[in-house]
């Protein structure tokens, strides 16, 4: 079954856009992945909107990076966030083995029983490591969108809207395509500021 529509398109692989749609009733505990800038924190918060909308019983945690993590006290549509230094985040010489750091979270992913994982990246980045860590805690679905191959790591690879699309409007597209979106509801970022902020 294809997730956004039948034949070749620009940019489409041959093995993306086959999982079947998702059924959000059978969600209740989903981790949203945006572990970058501050900035894409606060756009991710669109994604976060819909998603709360759709799934209203679920828990819906956010895994952050520390930068990020700076908007934690405004995302009002999440359960809990988890701020991460994540290798595939950084800069640097490459580790020979595994960093402690990724082995406490694939051990912190399966702790939390993920039902869904969703991974929201810029068309620069690669979702792969990230669906791998997921494969690895036994998250049973994990959602991806890029136009590069990645093997069997996420369970619905979307292929992703072009490159010059919006960063919020590209998180949209990718909960549409598998069901967890309105695609026609508005797409704004939300974000819950406290009076003692102003």
């Amino acid at each position: 079954m294809a997730l956004t529509g039948a034949g070749p398109r620009p940019g489409h692989h041959p093995g993306a856009d086959r999982g079947p749609r998702i059924d959000p009733d059978a969600l209740r505990r989903v981790l949203l992945v945006r572990a970058d800038n501050l900035g894409d924190t606060v756009m991710v918060t669109a994604a976060l909107h819909a998603l709360r909308t759709r799934l209203p019983r679920a828990r819906i945690d956010l895994l952050l990076s520390p930068a990020g993590a700076a908007a934690a006290p405004m995302l009002a549509d999440v359960d809990a966030v988890f701020p991460i230094s994540a290798t595939w985040q950084q800069l640097g010489p490459p580790p020979t083995h595994a960093a402690p750091q990724d082995r406490e979270l694939v051990a912190h992913l399966r702790h939390r029983c993920y039902d869904a994982m969703i991974v929201c990246t810029s068309f620069s980045q690669s979702p792969w490591p990230v669906a791998q860590l997921g494969l690895l805690a036994g998250i049973p679905v994990r959602v991806v969108q890029s136009r590069e191959f990645g093997g069997a790591a996420a369970t619905h690879w979307v292929t992703p809207p072009p490159e010059g699309t919006h960063q919020v409007d590209r998180d949209l597209h990718l909960l549409a395509a598998v069901g967890l979106a309105d695609p026609a509801a508005p797409a704004r970022t939300r974000l819950a500021v406290q009076p003692a902020a102003l």
